[in-house]
């Protein structure tokens, strides 16, 4: 399940916060297609029609697609303001 299994605790540790995953994730050893198992009740996918966050540019990589089961896609955050 590799990093994605503390995302539903991170979560729960910050309610107010909104929360976005990458589509193409595939988690190991086990491939979770329902992310509400990993305790991401609330997140949202980026994709086309993501909601847009003021101050923050994002930029994805993938979906990657190897052959046989898998695949990743990650994306990286910018926030404009403190250029972090």
């Amino acid at each position: 399940i590799e990093h994605k299994v503390f995302f539903g605790q991170f979560c729960a540790n910050f309610p107010q916060a909104k929360y976005f995953y990458t589509p193409g994730q595939y988690s190991f050893p086990l491939n979770f297609a329902d992310l509400k198992f990993l305790g991401l009740f609330k997140a949202q996918a980026l994709n086309d029609q993501a909601e847009q966050i003021p101050g923050i540019k994002m930029k994805t990589l993938g979906p990657i697609k190897p052959p046989g089961n898998g695949g990743f896609a990650e994306t990286a955050f910018f926030h404009e303001k403190t250029k972090t």
